[in-house]
C-alpha cells in the first residue's frame, strides 16, 4: 500500500481488506472491516454485529460531508451534479472503526461516520426502517368501535410530550379530540402556531361553519352533510382539518366520521371491480364563488388514490429471468399477481407483493359529492359502472360496521386527517339566531409532519 495526500492507504488491485480495532462504544455501528469491490466502484462494510452493507462510490462522492461539498448550516448539498463523475472509483480507503476515510482520484478527501453510514445502508430492511422513521406510515384502522383519542387543549399548547402524542395519534389513528378550549373564536389559530402555520384557502385562514343566508358552501346550511373529504376541487387538497365547536345545537348536528382507508380495504375484498373503477377513474371537481376572494377552481382526481409502484406484469405469476427496463410499467390493476423487480449493477431483488400493503396502498380519498362537477370526462359506457361503484363505496361508509357518531361540545376541537377520514353532519333545525357555530381551519401534512419530527427529536434529546 502507498500513502496518500490525506494519510489514507491507496487501493491496491481494487481490493482493501483488514480487521479494524474497535474504538467506539456503539458496537452496533462499529466497523470491523472495509473493502472496495467491483473495480473500486463499490464500498463494502462488515459491521461488528455481523451485518454487511454496500455503498456505491458515486453515492459516497455525491454525499461527501466536507465544507466544500456540504453546507452544514443549511443541511444541504453544495456539490453540483455537473461536477460529479458518475463513473468515479475509490482511490484510497481506511477506517478506524468509527469513521471511513476515502480519497478520490482527484485527491479530494471524504470522511463518513459509522452511524451515518449504517443508517443509510442500502439493504431492503435498512431502507424500510429508515422510511418508517421518516414518514411514520403506520395506520391503526377502526370502525364504529373507535375509542376516540382525547387530550387537553392547553396541555397540547404548553407541553411538548402532549403535543407529540397529539400529532403522532393524528398520524396513526387519523383523528384526535382536544377538550378544554374556550368558546370563543381564535383557538384554531393557536393550534396553527403550535405546528407552524395554517393552510390558506379561498375561504380564508379560518372559516365559520354556521347557517348563512345565500350560503356559498353547503356546510353553511342546516341540512345533512353526507360523508365527504374537504376541498377535492383543489389539486392539492388540505391534509389536516381542525374544527372548533363554539356553539352547539341541542338536537341534531351530530358529527359522523368514517375511516376511509378501512372502508377501501373492505370494498376491495367485497368488490374488487368497484375498487378498481374508483382507483382508475378521474373525476372532475369544481368550486366557484366569493369569500376570501373570488374563485373559480377546477381539478381532476381519482376517488381512491394509491401510492404508485413499478411492477412487471407477467402471465402465470412468473418473473422472467431477465427483465429489460422497457418491461417495467406502472399499473393500477387491482387483482393480478404482481412482482416488484429491482435491478441494479450489484443485485436483483424479487418478491411478490399483495395489494394495499406498503406499496400500492391507499394514500388519499378525494370525494365531495357537493362539489363533484356535472362535467364527467369519461366515455359514455363507463358512466353507469362508475356510479354503481361509487354507490357501493358510500353504502359501506354508512354501514353500522364503519360509521362512528358523536356530538361535539363547546370547547371541543377535533383535528383529523382530511386525506383519510370522511366526515359528515346530521341535520338540525334553523332558528332566528345562530344555533350551531364551528370555526374551522386547514393545515398541510408537510407542516404537521415537520412539527411531529421536531417534537420526536426534542423529546429523544431530552430538551
Amino acid at each position: 500500500m502507498q500513502g496518500s495526500a490525506c494519510g489514507l492507504r491507496a487501493v491496491d488491485g481494487g481490493n482493501l481488506t483488514g480487521f479494524i480495532p474497535l474504538k467506539t462504544g456503539n458496537m452496533h455501528c462499529a466497523i470491523q472491516k472495509a473493502e472496495v469491490l467491483d473495480g473500486a466502484h463499490l464500498l463494502q462494510l462488515l459491521w461488528h454485529d455481523g451485518a454487511e452493507s454496500l455503498y456505491p462510490a458515486v453515492w459516497l462522492r455525491d454525499n461527501c460531508q466536507c465544507s466544500d461539498c456540504y453546507l452544514d448550516s443549511a443541511k444541504a448539498r453544495k456539490l453540483l451534479i455537473e461536477a460529479l463523475d458518475v463513473n468515479i472509483g475509490i482511490k484510497g480507503l481506511t477506517t478506524d472503526g468509527e469513521k471511513v476515510y476515502i480519497i478520490w482520484p482527484d485527491e479530494h478527501c471524504s470522511e463518513f461516520e459509522a452511524d451515518w453510514l449504517k443508517k443509510r445502508c442500502f439493504s431492503q430492511q435498512a431502507r424500510a426502517k429508515l422510511q418508517r422513521e421518516l414518514f411514520l406510515p403506520e395506520h391503526q384502522y377502526w370502525g364504529s368501535d373507535l375509542q376516540l383519542p382525547t387530550l387537553d387543549f392547553e396541555d397540547v399548547l404548553k407541553n411538548d410530550e402532549h403535543a407529540y402524542t397529539w400529532l403522532s395519534s393524528l398520524k396513526k389513528v387519523g383523528i384526535v379530540r382536544l377538550t378544554g378550549a374556550s368558546d370563543k373564536r381564535g383557538e384554531v389559530l393557536k393550534l396553527g402556531k403550535r405546528i407552524g402555520f395554517l393552510y390558506l384557502t379561498f375561504y380564508g385562514h379560518t372559516w365559520q361553519v354556521q347557517d348563512k343566508i345565500d350560503a356559498n358552501n353547503v356546510a353553511y346550511t342546516t341540512g345533512k352533510l353526507s360523508f365527504h373529504t374537504d376541498y377535492p376541487a383543489l389539486h392539492h387538497p388540505p391534509g389536516v382539518q381542525l374544527l372548533h365547536c363554539i356553539k352547539q345545537t341541542v338536537t341534531g348536528g351530530d358529527t359522523e366520521i368514517v375511516d376511509g382507508f378501512n372502508v377501501c380495504q373492505k370494498l376491495k375484498e367485497k368488490n374488487p371491480r368497484a375498487f378498481q373503477i374508483l382507483c382508475s377513474t378521474f373525476v372532475d371537481f369544481t368550486d366557484i364563488g366569493v369569500d376570501y376572494c373570488d374563485f373559480s377552481v377546477q381539478s381532476k382526481h381519482k376517488i381512491i388514490e394509491r401510492k404508485k409502484k413499478q411492477i412487471v406484469r407477467v402471465a402465470g405469476g412468473k418473473v422472467p429471468e431477465k427483465v429489460q427496463s422497457h418491461d417495467i410499467l406502472v399499473s393500477d390493476m387491482a387483482d393480478d399477481t404482481e412482482h416488484e423487480v429491482i435491478q441494479t449493477k450489484y443485485e436483483t431483488e424479487r418478491k411478490e407483493e399483495k395489494r394495499l400493503d406498503d406499496k400500492g396502498q391507499v394514500v388519499r380519498i378525494n370525494f365531495n359529492n357537493a362539489t363533484r362537477d356535472t362535467v364527467f370526462d369519461v366515455p359514455v359506457e363507463r358512466v353507469q359502472p362508475f356510479y354503481a361503484a361509487l354507490k357501493e363505496f358510500v353504502d359501506l361508509m354508512n354501514s353500522k360496521e364503519f360509521k362512528f357518531t358523536f356530538k361535539m361540545n363547546p370547547g371541543d376541537v377535533i383535528t383529523f386527517d382530511n386525506w383519510r377520514l370522511l366526515h359528515g353532519r346530521q341535520s338540525y333545525e334553523a332558528g332566528t339566531e345562530i344555533r350551531r357555530h364551528l370555526e374551522g381551519a386547514y393545515a398541510d401534512w408537510d407542516v404537521v409532519a415537520s412539527r411531529l419530527r421536531i417534537l420526536r427529536q426534542s423529546i429523544k434529546d431530552g430538551r
